[in-house]
């Protein structure tokens, strides 16, 4: 007997399937993994998280490449015009450190930019079908999920809760309010997608959208304002993209009814901890915290248990009907209405909010934003106005207008803005990524990456039409991360976690490849069509072999371009490496940790952090010689540092050298006008007792504990 005549045919289909399509899955559910590995990490956010996971994401893109071959890669004009554009950005960046001012910085974001092009790259040449890209995007959705429970979970019965929260909001797992809340939209909205889609299993179906409910709990529970405020075009987004909108919004309902059943409680959290800190001491302010966050997360579990439940319940009614096509079209006709009739609404609720002149509204709420400005204590954030973004986005502005053609450098906008900001924040980013783009590459890279988004939207949005329904279900559920992306990230600082623009640009390139799912294979050469269908034609006869000439070269160039990545981001990841390791161990081994420095200093030449660390330390040490020779190391690579001159002054100082910690101290305050440090350490040079290393670094601290709610 056959030894698959005991299978099933459908277990049969499914074992082929696995053999000629699932190595798709290899790659792609290591993506995941990656993103999974970065949502519990941080984000992604430290090179030392996200350059080792761009060095797997090479290796994944080489051996795709060269496993399927580069006759068996198919793109679409608009997914190549899209992917050349992205590559020729990521070029332009590693271009910019010619012209940046501090060209370790610049390194750092253009690895980070090849970070996010590799994904996209992998992802648009992976030959998807249907099933692979749903075992995919289900699989991301449960991992987010499964982060926002774990994060719960810990809010609830964790005495580290303290450490996830910041001023009464939740960073954690990122570390930053508004990315967590980001993050957290994303799984949900790919979940409920996914949860509505019938032809997933019952039980999936409720899990994902019991996850959905859990992670829209969690972005309550950052209570951020960006989030809050573009959620509403989220989504009318999601479901302008959507194909089956009625299915989509219905389904959106549970997990947004778990989530408002919970509301109270969640808002509860920060209104109890606002209040406990304007007259509490931090150990009371720590048990108001963990006791309103078991409360909040005592109600919103069970509330996700219900969800659950109705899920799995409404899941099996739905297996059962059937619902015509023409209903169907015309069920999503009126959605497509309601969503507009919404927007509408939404333009008039404004309008008659802002007495028929939002723009008089707009321009009070510019001017009052300099600095947030708090309500009364024990109120909600979400009530709360002003933000220092109009000061960011000004100096971005006039970054741009400085510098209109290739910008300042990759992620060199931060030491600009200190020059003539208005706030008392010292932010690395522009708080916007369209103004990322104009401020760090300039009109040139702006071109560029709006050409890649033009093209990859192109290519993902076409086909929409087409009778197969799943797969363009499917590539609308992929391009909802890169929704919540560009809506949010058009006012926040998105770009610089892995977890937000990997996901963004790795689903939308699977959307972009998923319509090209049903496209014939390339046809034959006609001249070789019309050889080999001649009546005389000898098909005994040995053929030609064809010119591997062209084949060779790009094979070459491809395998220049992957070693000189791989260089690229591994000499930074293993500098930063040495650089942490003296971090954390010069208080054992401080001749140790200064080896580790220098080793630091040559496998990145460009970095300025090797000689900020090392004079830090030594100032630490009370080596102002060792603390002056690391800190001009320091300004040699970044010349508009003004902590390493700061640094420089300190040591001097230290050194009984008024007239060149002077120097060092005026050409700080040029770079930092703002920076109360450095006026310090100016009004007390020449006094009998200078700012001291131990004074400064005090300072510092006891800001940082300010900041990150530490007590």
């Amino acid at each position: 007997m056959h030894g698959d005549a005991r299978w099933p045919p459908y277990a049969c289909a499914v074992r082929h399937q696995l053999r000629t399509e699932g190595v798709v899955l290899v790659p792609a559910l290591a993506v995941v993994a990656l993103l999974v590995y970065w949502a519990a990490h941080g984000g992604g956010y430290a090179p030392t998280t996200w350059e080792p996971s761009a060095l797997v994401v090479l290796g994944l893109l080489a051996a795709t490449v060269f496993g399927l071959g580069f006759a068996r890669i198919r793109l679409t004009r608009a997914s190549a015009i899209g992917l050349a554009a992205l590559g020729l950005y990521v070029a332009w960046s590693y271009l910019s450190i010619a012209w940046a001012a501090a060209p370790g910085d610049a390194l750092d974001g253009s690895n980070r930019t090849l970070l996010y092009g590799l994904l996209f790259a992998l992802f648009a040449v992976l030959p998807w079908r249907s099933w692979t890209a749903g075992v995919t995007l289900t699989a991301f959705a449960l991992g987010i999920g499964a982060v926002a429970l774990v994060t719960l979970v810990r809010v609830g019965s964790s005495g580290d809760v303290a450490g996830m929260f910041s001023d009464g909001r939740l960073v954690a797992p990122t570390d930053y309010v508004n990315a967590t809340a980001a993050m957290f939209m994303v799984g949900s909205v790919v979940a409920i997608a996914l949860g509505a889609r019938g032809e997933l299993p019952v039980a999936l179906r409720a899990a994902l959208l019991a996850l959905a409910t859990v992670s829209l709990q969690a972005a309550v529970l950052c209570e951020s304002r960006g989030w809050l405020f573009t959620l509403p075009i989220v989504l009318v987004a999601a479901l302008a993209i959507m194909r089956d909108r009625l299915r989509f919004a219905l389904w959106a309902l549970l997990p947004i009814a778990g989530a408002l059943a919970s509301l109270p409680a969640l808002l509860d959290v920060f209104r109890r901890v606002d209040a406990a800190t304007s007259s509490g001491t931090p150990a009371q302010i720590r048990t108001e915290l963990i006791d309103a966050g078991s409360h909040a997360v005592g109600i919103a579990l069970p509330c996700a248990g219900v969800v659950l439940v109705v899920a799995l319940l409404l899941a099996l009614l739905d297996r059962r009907a059937r619902i015509s096509e023409r209903l169907i079209r015309n069920a999503n006709r009126a959605a497509c209405g309601i969503a507009i009739v919404a927007a509408v609404a939404g333009v008039g609720v404004g309008l008659v909010a802002t007495h028929g002149r939002p723009d008089r509204s707009i321009a009070r709420y510019w001017d009052r934003s300099n600095g947030y400005k708090y309500g009364a204590s024990g109120g909600s954030r979400f009530a709360l106005v002003g933000s220092d973004r109009p000061d960011f986005w000004r100096l971005s502005l006039r970054a741009f207008a400085d510098h209109p053609v290739g910008g300042l450098g990759q992620d060199n906008w931060a030491t600009y803005y200190l020059r003539d900001r208005r706030s008392g924040d010292q932010p690395r980013w522009t708080h916007s990524l369209e103004l990322r783009l104009l401020a760090h590459t300039g009109l040139v890279g702006f071109a560029l990456f709006a050409t890649f988004l033009a093209g990859a939207a192109l290519q993902a949005l076409r086909g929409r039409r087409r009778p197969d329904r799943l797969p363009v279900a499917l590539a609308g559920t992929a391009l909802l991360p890169v929704v919540v992306w560009l809506v949010h990230g058009s006012i926040d600082w998105l770009w610089e976690f892995p977890v937000l623009s990997g996901a963004a640009l790795a689903f939308a390139a699977l959307a972009g490849s998923l319509m090209n799912e049903s496209a014939p294979p390339p046809a034959a050469d006609p001249a070789e069509r019309a050889e080999s269908a001649s009546p005389g034609a000898d098909r005994t006869a040995p053929r030609r072999s064809p010119r591997r000439l062209p084949a060779l070269v790009f094979t070459g160039l491809a395998v220049v371009g992957l070693v000189a990545a791989a260089v690229a981001i591994a000499f930074p990841y293993l500098a930063d490496r040495q650089t942490n390791a003296a971090t954390n161990e010069w208080r054992a081994d401080p001749a140790a940790a200064f080896t580790a420095l220098d080793r630091a200093a040559e496998l990145n030449p460009l970095s300025s952090r090797p000689g900020v660390t090392g004079g830090v330390i030594a100032l630490e040490l009370h080596r102002p010689a060792a603390a002056a020779a690391r800190f001009d190391q320091a300004v040699a690579r970044d010349p508009d540092n003004w902590f390493a001159y700061f640094g420089r002054g300190l040591a001097a100082s230290a050194a009984r050298d008024p007239a060149a910690a002077r120097a060092a101290f005026a050409r700080a305050r040029v770079l930092d006008p703002g920076e109360p440090l450095v006026r310090a350490g100016l009004a007390r040079v020449d006094s009998k007792r200078p700012l001291s290393s131990d004074e400064a670094f005090g300072m510092i601290r006891r800001d940082v504990a300010r900041l990150t709610g530490g007590a």
